[in-house]
């Protein structure tokens, strides 16, 4: 990986927050237990017959040998059922602004925006490589698309391993363009798990507007204490109508 990775994470305060600040973790849940019914849950029987259907002669023997293969499709499903899916939001000047993502994500502005930086030295010493017990599969950005896999398929190139790997990016890596406001890139890893990052991996903490001044000073306390941070700042309502802003907490 030739970057180092820096990503927001909006989340509820709760003892999985505390738990992830304390012992400096992040978690990659399976794709069942992923928020969006639809999410890498796409029916990949039906969109290979839709492609069937607009096959050039060329590749239509090539697509059908694959919707053929039944044992391909069940394998293809063990295979996406136990990956890790890491999800966040890609760092930007209007994300940490986003009203729908505090109130989804955090606890209706009760919650917390937690900045994270993942070193590349870090993530090609753990997470890649075939001898990692549970490594990287991919990193990249979600794309917002409809009914993009029948065109992924009819355009992939005509060789089993390039194929497969492209039909999974797609597959892993695609979401209704309803989400688009989430702004997503992803971390997937071969196996559902936690992540143990190192220490200053959490870099800034972001308070919502209606956090309690209790929550505050213990996440604050517990972020500087265990995961190094000194970073915090506060959401406030801006000069315009919806405007939100942040201001750092000076301690």
């Amino acid at each position: 990986m030739s970057e180092s990775l820096h990503f927001y994470k909006f989340r509820p305060i709760s003892k999985w927050l505390i738990e992830s600040v304390v012992h400096r973790t992040i978690f990659a849940p399976r794709p069942a237990d992923l928020n969006d019914p639809f999410d890498c849950q796409v029916d990949l029987e039906r969109v290979f017959e839709r492609a069937i259907s607009l096959a050039s002669d060329e590749k239509l023997k090539f697509i059908k040998s694959f919707y053929e293969n039944k044992s391909f499709i069940e394998n293809w499903k063990n295979v996406i059922s136990t990956k890790g899916v890491y999800s966040f939001s890609l760092i930007n000047s209007e994300i940490i602004s986003e009203p729908l993502m505090w109130s989804h994500y955090a606890d209706e502005h009760r919650g917390v925006c937690i900045e994270y930086t993942l070193h590349k030295e870090f993530i090609t010493e753990n997470l890649m490589g075939e001898d990692r017990d549970n490594g990287l599969v991919v990193c990249n950005s979600v794309e917002y698309q409809d009914n993009g896999f029948v065109e992924c398929i009819l355009n992939a190139p005509q060789d089993l391993d390039k194929f497969a790997e492209v039909l999974l990016r797609k597959y892993l890596l695609t979401k209704s363009p309803s989400w688009q406001y989430e702004k997503e890139g992803r971390l997937v890893l071969r196996q559902s798990g936690i992540i143990n990052l190192p220490k200053y991996s959490l870099r800034r903490v972001y308070f919502g507007l209606r956090s309690s001044s209790s929550d505050v000073k213990l996440i604050t306390e517990l972020a500087r204490t265990y995961s190094g941070c000194n970073s915090f700042y506060q959401i406030k309502k801006g000069h315009s109508d919806y405007e939100l802003i942040s201001e750092e907490i000076v301690a």
